[in-house]
């Protein structure tokens, strides 16, 4: 694998990460009124009560580039996927954070933490329980991608297995697959920053669209699988068909109308976070329209909504498609801990440690304190009862841009009374099922 383009992948999924967490939640239009251009990482602070709602290290990627580093780790440490090991190691870095934090984790999805907490109630460590499809998981895919550095049979299992474990929908996993197929094949690509890669794009996604149907037909082999397991196929062959002949938001109508004839609850945007949406609208940043890398994730970053996902899936793509050395200073010298994220994705493309580094929970651990202590220092403080009538607080001056939506998964798995019960009912249910095949 080219060293330059693999380490650029690599470098992108986390600076897209880092970059995406100033806009997650966000309108494209309050994107644009608070930072003007995302052309650089930004400070939350001055916004905190006028549109943003929580705080974020500016710089500091999230449980997206989180989940590749475990699974970094693990897959060098076990020289293969240990789906043990790695759901240990999960495990271990979710406990004893700091209060509101998930152990070491930063803003991981729900889904994530789920799968996270029932890792020691399974019998099977290598099957999730969970069939979501919000394109949670991408990391996965693209750090088993670097791992291997080769399309192979190995590289076919592995990550599909290792989609698996956090996921059991078709769709998750296959587009989890896939998303490293994707990051070998633009690794692969050659091409000069600034110039049209629209030329090979079609045969790209055709043969992505090949692949992912090679992994839907395991997945359709699992017990219970849901209908439509060919959805994230289709969707390829389908964008493949359009893209030499539409523009970059003709493509999104289509991805957004496509989508919508899969699911139950139809979306409004293809930055919601959906894997029939966030895969085909990363390849469309990436292939269709003008860019180089910071143009690219800059651009993705605008989009707000679920800006972690796509500009993390979109920086990876980007960085394996034009190489480390194409990215601009500013965002390399931003990433907050780039020493130790660049040795670590030198260690996975070599596929072994060289040195003794940092310990990666104790690293992690002082990332997410540092952000807590700073996190208490910029939390608006309550207005007084006496000073404050109630009802101006629905006034639009109170937040003029508003947040859309800021999904916290601790307080949907902690703090609703209903949603607790529902999981703590089915995971009982699920459990007495296995034992009962196991008979």
């Amino acid at each position: 694998m080219d060293q330059d383009k693999g380490l650029g992948a690599w470098m992108g999924l986390a600076i897209g990460d880092a970059l995406g967490q100033a806009t997650r939640g966000l309108r494209p239009e309050a994107v644009r009124q608070l930072y003007k251009r995302m052309d650089r990482f930004q400070d939350v602070r001055p916004f905190i009560g006028r549109g943003v709602k929580t705080y974020r290290m500016q710089g500091l990627y999230g449980g997206q580039t989180q989940m590749a580093l475990a699974l970094g780790e693990s897959l060098i440490l076990k020289k293969g996927l240990d789906e043990s090991a790695f759901g240990d190691l999960l495990v271990q870095m979710s406990q004893a954070g700091p209060e509101g934090y998930f152990g070491v984790f930063r803003r991981p999805e729900g889904v994530f933490a789920r799968s996270v907490q029932d890792f020691p109630n399974r019998m099977n460590p290598a099957q999730a329980d969970w069939n979501t499809t919000f394109g949670s998981f991408f990391p996965l895919g693209v750090t088993t991608a670097l791992f291997y550095g080769r399309d192979s049979a190995t590289f076919q299992s592995t990550v599909a297995r290792c989609a698996g474990m956090m996921n059991a929908h078709p769709w998750e996993i296959s587009a989890t697959a896939v998303s490293g197929f994707i990051t070998l094949a633009l690794v692969r690509m050659k091409v000069e920053t600034g110039e049209s890669v629209l030329s090979g794009a079609k045969s790209l996604i055709e043969e992505s669209a090949r692949w992912a149907e090679a992994i839907e037909q395991k997945c359709l082999e699992l017990e219970d699988a849901p209908g439509a397991s060919n959805a994230v196929s289709k969707t390829l062959a389908g964008l493949a068909e359009r893209i030499e002949s539409s523009s970059g938001a003709e493509l999104s109508a289509w991805i957004l109308e496509n989508a919508n004839g899969y699911l139950r609850q139809p979306l409004s945007h293809t930055t919601q976070g959906q894997t029939l949406t966030l895969l085909p609208q990363a390849l469309v940043q990436v292939l269709v329209l003008p860019h180089s890398f910071d143009e690219t994730i800059a651009r993705t970053a605008m989009m707000g909504r679920e800006a972690n996902k796509l500009c993390a899936l979109t920086g990876a793509w980007a960085g394996a498609l034009f190489g480390l050395e194409s990215m601009g200073e500013v965002f390399q010298a931003g990433l907050v801990n780039l020493k130790e994220v660049t040795a670590r994705g030198q260690a996975l493309l070599r596929r072994r440690f060289s040195g003794k580094g940092k310990d990666l929970i104790e690293m992690e651990m002082g990332l997410t304190r540092k952000e807590a202590e700073e996190n208490r220092k910029h939390i608006p403080k309550a207005p007084k009862k006496s000073g404050v009538d109630p009802s101006d607080l629905k006034h639009p001056m109170f937040d003029p841009l508003g947040e859309e939506w800021e999904h916290d998964p601790l307080v949907e798995i902690r703090d609703n009374p209903r949603l607790r019960r529902e999981f703590e009912r089915d995971k009982s249910k699920k459990k007495k099922e296995r034992r009962q095949r196991f008979e």
